[in-house]
C-alpha cells in the first residue's frame, strides 16, 4: 500500500493546498508591481480574487506571519512587499 503524503494536500475543487497547523502557505509574484517594483507575497488561501496566476509564483511555504514569508521571499528578490489584500500587515508600500 503506498502512503500518502499529507504535508501538501490539494482540495480538487480549489487547487489550493491547505493549511499545516494553523500556518497560512505563502508565495510571492515573479512579476513586479508596476510603480513600486515590488514583489508581493500573498497567502494561497486567500479568496480575495489577487492571487497571482500559477506560473506567476514562486512558492515560499508554510509560514506563522507574513513577516517570515517576506524575509523567505527577500530571498529571491531584494524589493519585496505584502499583498495589500491578503498580507496586510506586510504591506508596506
Amino acid at each position: 500500500m503506498k502512503r500518502r503524503r499529507t504535508s501538501s494536500i490539494f482540495c480538487s475543487c480549489t487547487h489550493r493546498r491547505a493549511q499545516i497547523g494553523g500556518m497560512p502557505d505563502y508565495c510571492v509574484n515573479m512579476n513586479a508591481q508596476p510603480g513600486s517594483g515590488d514583489h508581493e507575497v500573498h497567502d494561497l488561501s486567500s479568496t480575495k480574487g489577487c492571487l497571482p496566476s500559477p506560473s506567476s509564483r514562486i512558492a515560499l511555504g508554510w509560514y506563522a506571519n507574513c513577516d517570515d514569508a517576506v524575509r523567505a521571499a527577500k530571498s529571491f528578490y531584494g524589493d519585496v512587499n505584502g499583498c495589500y489584500y491578503c498580507a496586510y500587515a506586510c504591506h508596506t508600500t
